[in-house]
């Protein structure tokens, strides 16, 4: 099977089952918006994570890794479009222009699943 021995194949599904077990950023994320906003919220901002995650395997599946990482200018703008929106979002959290009844303030949980997607 690929080429793999047994022993190889059981060292990485026992590797990745204890990176998928442990809590990274999207898991903060998911906790953040449950804890706050309640448990529903928190179910959207899950599934706006998985979504973003599927996206991603979508596009490794499709061969755009390879193709980015084949090409250094590709992979150079994705990296400062990347750098444009964090800007973005830190100075939309440093003016607070967050309004009450925006999406993301209201208990549903709103605009979690779009911000999600970004983790």
């Amino acid at each position: 099977m690929l080429g793999l021995s047994a022993a190889t194949l059981a060292g990485y599904l026992a590797a990745i089952v204890v990176l998928m077990l442990t809590p990274g950023p999207d898991m903060m994320f998911v906790l953040a918006n449950a804890t706050r906003y309640g448990p529903r919220a928190g179910a959207v901002a899950a599934l706006g994570v998985a979504a973003g995650e599927a996206v991603h395997v979508a596009a490794v599946v499709a061969g755009l890794a390879t193709l980015i990482a084949a090409s250094p200018v590709l992979f150079t703008a994705i990296r400062w479009a990347g750098a444009a929106y964090l800007i973005v979002l830190g100075l939309r959290a440093l003016r607070g222009t967050g309004r009450p009844g925006a999406p993301a303030d209201r208990p549903d949980g709103g605009a979690g699943g779009r911000s999600g997607a970004g983790c």
